[in-house]
């Protein structure tokens, strides 16, 4: 059992949630999505985790995007609010775990 202190732990090692990302869910929430993309657009990371996304067969998209404007037009204020969503848990999940025999991929 995780005690009170060793939670209190964690939760100070946690990353901060990266400003880009919160203006972009801002912009979303007001239904803007060029300038959310024009903002998300700015992150590098943030704009390879969301290209590798939209490209993986699920999405049955016939040719390779790349342009994050397209992107978010493609999925919408809902879809893109949830994939930054994600973004932002992935960064504070383990990349390797100690107690199960997991790794990032599989918990995903």
């Amino acid at each position: 059992m995780v005690n009170r202190q060793e939670l209190e732990e964690f939760i100070k090692k946690l990353p901060p949630k990266p400003d880009i990302v919160i203006r972009t869910l801002e912009e979303i929430e007001n239904r803007d999505l060029k300038k959310a993309s024009q903002i998300a657009s700015t992150d590098p990371v943030l704009v390879k985790y969301l290209r590798n996304l939209i490209n993986k067969p699920i999405f049955g998209l016939r040719n390779r995007v790349t342009d994050i404007g397209q992107i978010f037009t493609l999925l919408g204020s809902d879809a893109v609010s949830e994939l930054l969503h994600h973004y932002l848990l992935s960064l504070i999940t383990p990349k390797e775990w100690r107690i199960f025999n997991l790794d990032t991929n599989s918990f995903e």
